[in-house]
């Protein structure tokens, strides 16, 4: 058994948490919180973070040249500073992923059929993805 925490770090900030089993997902949280929601999940169970059979994956955000003339965007690198600094102070797994390592390979379809398609809620769904 694994437990997958999915993160796609933003101004809002899509977090799904589930359990793999013997190809079964189960236990699916999922929410669409701020930065105050994120550091409140990860502080709530802190010695969850640390155990070898719990992967926290999330999505990366690299400053590019392109980036300024988009925005500023400084929500994502918030909110990775956020989970690093929980996952790293208990000892835990943090994989990072490229937006592009992710978003053609898990189709919306794969996620309807594992269980981890949010209706309305794009930023959970993206980080299910991730």
């Amino acid at each position: 058994m694994i437990r997958i925490v999915g993160v796609d770090p933003g101004l809002v900030t899509g977090l799904t948490s589930f359990t793999i089993d013997e190809d079964e997902v189960s236990c699916i949280d999922h929410y669409q919180i701020d930065h105050l929601g994120v550091g409140q999940y990860f502080e709530v169970r802190p010695n969850d973070w640390g155990k070898p059979d719990v992967i926290v994956a999330m999505e990366s955000f690299i400053i590019t040249p392109g980036t300024t003339k988009k925005t500023q965007a400084p929500w994502s690198l918030e909110t990775i500073g956020i989970v690093r600094y929980f996952v790293e102070k208990a000892g835990g797994q943090l994989r990072m992923s490229a937006p592009s390592a992710h978003k053609k390979l898990i189709s919306d379809d794969v996620l309807k059929r594992a269980g981890l398609y949010f209706p309305g809620e794009g930023h959970a769904t993206d980080a299910a993805r991730v």
